[in-house]
């Protein structure tokens, strides 16, 4: 060969070694069968003394080198992709669904209102954060436009609720007793017949009566508005309770008591919420109330743990939730009413009345003033005229006189037992014991006391008679609390004088102590014969017209417990209360 031909080939054979050098896969390749199980035998020892992982066998055409020395292949890389989407996906669907529910819990109404999905999809999550934060109005609600305060600039933005006045009427029944059935029993005879009528037959109940409170007020006009509406099927309104009655039980009350418990309400369902709970707010309780907002809160807890009792309706709730969210938008009313007692049939038209016109400032919310034509027309020479209270930031009320019956059963008397009528101008009862608060007055503005210091304390201890007295529109940090802005302060204090016969109590073995009781149920003194003729004629008719109370029902339940009566003895002196 010439020298030209042997420089040619080893050009040829550098350029082969180079090539197999750079690409020692493309010189595996090529090789032998044999030589690549040899080479492969050798790969493994080496990864195995170095340990590194060992790559998946693969196809020629479907490996991908790295820079650092490891290979994928096309499918693997695939799946790692693959998973990476499918975490990236279910991560994100699970921040959407934690972000719907925060946003719920946080939303005002008026953004779950734009958005009904997020509503729709909460519920099925959880019902109960669905309660909590949205005030559900029903189809064709209506009120009455809402009281305004000094500091109002418009009410637009105010809560729902149908009324100028919320009212709460509180009863305990077998709170931290509810294991004592005999006790528990004789107690809801009582309530049967004593309580339960007497604010079923309430006068503000009536259309007639709601007309009267509202005249010659602004919301006249509004309230007429409404009652002839109300006269068309297709145009009926939905309205707020006029007063709402809560009953508070024990949580582990006996279920066959609480069933005939719900059994006994049904004619009342429409204003009447039993929940369980045994903790109490309000006239001299734990310190506390419905303005404060410590009572509602109570009650939407017990919505919440699964203690609402009665109705079984869906509406209770959102009933609850507007009286409690509107408290510091309306004047508050907050009456006690012990399960063994109850009030005439126009002692809440009174204190309604009282209440709009010195608990709301005609300052902020006008009142249509009367001629002094119209008002000597309609004055009559008998009657005195009202006392002129002024504005309040709060009132207490008090029966300023009661009926007692002694529950009794004998075979020598056709009446349920001894009534007495007593005048206790110095002393409140408990049995329509009430708190007002003007829209403003904060729970920490009123002095709080037990129903038998009341008097003592704001008409006679703190009376500012001969000394300057502050009004709803002043604001005075070194003020004396017990000042409600009336003057003389003894006026903070109302005690009713019409209707002239407020209360009606029970003194029975099922009384908290059993103070003033007939002992066995029977009369265990002897009674001159005119106070048995007095309450003859009591029983006859004036009971039930004054208080709704029948007569042949209380017989009825004063028999029960005289039948009852070693197992109620024995039941209440085992009661922790």
């Amino acid at each position: 060969m010439d020298n030209n031909t042997l420089r040619e080939i080893s050009n040829q054979q550098a350029m082969y070694g180079a090539r197999k050098r750079r690409s020692p896969e493309r010189q595996t390749n090529k090789s032998s069968p044999k030589l690549m199980q040899q080479q492969n035998h050798i790969n493994i020892q080496r990864l195995s003394t170095t340990k590194q992982p060992i790559p998946f066998p693969t196809t020629p055409s479907t490996k991908i080198s790295t820079s650092n020395g490891y290979s994928f292949t096309a499918t693997k890389v695939a799946i790692i992709i693959v998973g990476v989407v499918l975490f990236i996906w279910f991560k994100m669907i699970s921040i959407v669904f934690q972000l719907d529910a925060t946003d719920i819990t946080s939303s005002s109404m008026n953004d779950i209102v734009h958005s009904p999905h997020k509503l729709r999809r909460t519920q099925n999550i959880n019902h109960h954060l669905h309660q909590q934060h949205i005030i559900k109005l029903p189809k064709n609600y209506y009120q009455l436009s809402p009281p305004k305060a000094y500091t109002d600039t418009t009410s637009n933005d105010s809560p729902p609720w149908s009324w100028p006045i919320i009212h709460i009427v509180t009863t305990r029944f077998q709170q931290e007793q509810g294991s004592l059935i005999n006790l528990a029993r004789s107690r809801l005879k009582l309530l049967e017949v004593i309580t339960l009528p007497s604010l079923m037959k309430q006068t503000m109940l009536d259309s007639t009566a709601q007309s009267e409170l509202f005249k010659d007020t602004k919301w006249e006009k509004e309230f007429h508005e409404m009652l002839n509406n109300n006269k068309h099927k297709h145009h009926k309104k939905v309205i707020d309770p006029i007063f709402l009655w809560i009953i508070k039980v024990d949580p582990n009350l006996d279920k066959s008591v609480l069933h005939e418990l719900q059994q006994a309400l049904e004619p009342v369902k429409q204003f009447t919420i039993v929940v369980g709970s045994n903790t109490n707010f309000g006239i001299g309780v734990k310190a506390g109330g419905w303005r404060g907002g410590e009572a509602g809160q109570d009650i939407l807890d017990a919505f919440d743990n699964g203690y609402n009792y009665f109705p079984s309706n869906k509406d209770a709730y959102q009933i609850i939730r507007r009286a409690h969210e509107a408290r510091n938008h309306r004047v508050v009313l907050e009456t006690r009413i012990d399960a063994d007692d109850g009030v005439n049939v126009e002692y809440f038209a009174t204190l309604h009345d009282v209440a709009l016109r010195h608990l709301v400032d005609p300052a902020v919310s006008e009142y249509v003033e009367k001629t002094k034509e119209e008002d000597d027309d309609e004055s009559s020479e008998d009657e005195p005229p009202p006392p002129n209270l002024g504005t309040a930031k709060w009132l207490y009320w008090c029966p300023n006189t009661h009926v007692q019956w002694n529950p009794s059963s004998s075979s020598n008397s056709d009446t349920p037992g001894l009534l007495q009528v007593f005048q206790m101008p110095m002393t409140c009862v408990t049995a329509g014991l009430t708190l007002g608060f003007a829209i403003g007055s904060k729970e920490e503005d009123v002095p709080r006391y037990p129903h038998t210091k009341i008097y003592w304390e704001i008409v006679v201890n703190h009376n500012n008679k001969d000394k300057k007295n502050m009004t709803l529109a002043e604001t005075n940090e070194t003020s004396d609390i017990h000042d409600c802005g009336l003057y003389p302060s003894s006026n903070c204090a109302v005690f009713v004088q019409e209707p002239r016969v407020s209360a009606f109590r029970t003194r029975a073995m099922t009384s908290a102590g059993m103070h003033n009781i007939e002992a066995q149920g029977q009369p265990s003194i002897d009674t001159p014969q005119q106070y048995k003729d007095y309450a003859a004629g009591l029983w006859k008719g004036t009971i039930h017209k004054q208080f709704g109370i029948s007569t042949s029902a209380c017989r009825e339940a004063a028999a029960y417990m005289v039948d009852n009566y070693l197992g109620t003895v024995q039941d209440n002196l085992e009661s922790p209360r």
